[in-house]
């Protein structure tokens, strides 16, 4: 059986150095959330929905008003 892998990228341009580690951190827990449902044995589209979900729901990142 395959390795789950997930890639999670938080968006293109520059960051201003205060958002840079928050941004990472985003990040990290939208991987997270989303290679758990994989390790969990859950699909794709539900892992790839939840990674989202967390980055919406991340004020740092532009989609940040709430899934």
């Amino acid at each position: 059986m395959p390795k789950p892998v997930i890639v999670v990228h938080g968006g293109a341009g520059t960051w201003h150095p205060e958002r840079q580690g928050p941004g990472v951190e985003g990040v990290k827990d939208a991987a997270l959330k989303g290679f758990n449902i994989l390790v969990g044995g859950g699909g794709a589209l539900d892992a790839v929905e939840a990674a989202v979900v967390c980055l919406e729901d991340n004020e740092v990142f532009n989609a940040g008003k709430g899934s």
